[in-house]
């Protein structure tokens, strides 16, 4: 009977087996007869070499006690021997039962490849359970054969598919508003009207895009926000760097009662490049429309160091 035993079980390992070179550790077992685990062992190289593996055995393996081994310890012993995977097999005793642990361990992987525990059977089930066992292990590794397969047929469509590109909601509207001077423009403190066209592209959580207005004098930037939060209603700041041709009262020279020049003002430059930061407040953001109050801050950098806070609110779509 516990030839027939074992020998089952050792069918049982050998259907699991996929690696090409095969090491099978010394039986641990507290057997009197060891002869019908030579007969075992014999049984079990013949069934690799039908399936084309190479087997290796450890004659040499000694254990250091009566233990079953860890999972290190097997892939220590399999790597030792430069094998794909290692047989292990733990056969004791406990009254009139015999109770098996075996384990198949992939070495490189470092992964339990099968492991199952076994008692005692009857000698009319081991047909029936070998039958079982092979099955399901037939089964799993077909499984994980179509799983290969299916995973490199869906890469090669994927890298046959032409990569789809990001799509970004374009907005355009008109702003209308209130310029505050800081410093420069003549000295002119009082709020002057202003007027933007704005066209940005929405991302996620970003939008960019470009202004055109009237500014106390034409002025062409491009704007960046960063969106805070996805709802509605939607806070954000962000920064612009554009153009400004600011309209000035040109300084005129001095002339005497005759009409000649008694001092010569130097022209100043009106123009210059303009540095501004913004903050607001996006309102109906997922509607087909968009309600934008806007508070911004702008610094041209001509002779006349303009500064000014620019308050707008008006429609996008």
């Amino acid at each position: 009977m516990k030839k027939f035993y074992l020998i089952c079980l050792i069918m049982i390992i050998g259907v699991a087996l996929c690696a090409d070179k095969i090491l099978v550790l010394p039986f641990q077992n507290d057997f009197s007869n060891k002869t019908s685990l030579g007969a075992v062992r014999n049984y079990l190289t013949m069934l690799l070499e039908e399936k084309n593996f190479e087997v290796v055995f450890a004659n040499d393996f000694e254990y250091d006690s009566d233990r079953a081994l860890t999972n290190e310890e097997i892939v220590k012993s399999g790597k030792s021997y430069q094998a794909d995977q290692v047989v292990y097999i733990n056969m004791q005793y406990l009254g009139n039962k015999i109770i098996i642990l075996a384990k198949i361990v992939d070495a490189e992987k470092q992964k339990i490849v099968y492991s199952k525990k076994f008692t005692s059977l009857k000698v009319e089930e081991l047909d029936a359970v070998m039958d079982e066992t092979v099955a399901g292990f037939m089964k799993e590794r077909e499984s994980k054969k179509s799983v290969k397969s299916e995973k490199k047929k869906k890469n090669k469509r994927s890298l046959n598919q032409p990569v789809r590109k990001k799509q970004a909601k374009r907005y355009n509207g008109i702003t209308f508003g209130y310029l505050f001077p800081l410093h420069g423009f003549d000295g002119d403190r009082e709020s002057k009207l202003t007027a933007d066209y704005r066209f940005s592209f929405e991302m996620a959580n970003s939008r960019a895009g470009v202004l055109a207005g009237w500014r106390e004098g034409v002025a062409a930037s491009l704007f960046y926000n960063y969106l805070f939060t996805d709802g509605d209603i939607s806070p954000y700041a962000g920064g612009n760097l554009g153009f400004h041709w600011i309209d000035h009262d040109s300084p005129k020279d001095v002339l005497d009662e005759f009409g000649n020049i008694i001092e010569e003002k130097e022209s100043m430059r009106e123009d210059g490049i303009e540095l501004g930061l913004n903050c607001g407040i996006n309102f109906f953001r997922y509607y087909n429309f968009q309600m934008v109050a806007n508070l911004e801050y702008t610094w041209t950098l001509n002779d006349y160091d303009d500064q000014s806070i620019i308050f707008t609110i008006g429609l996008m779509q």
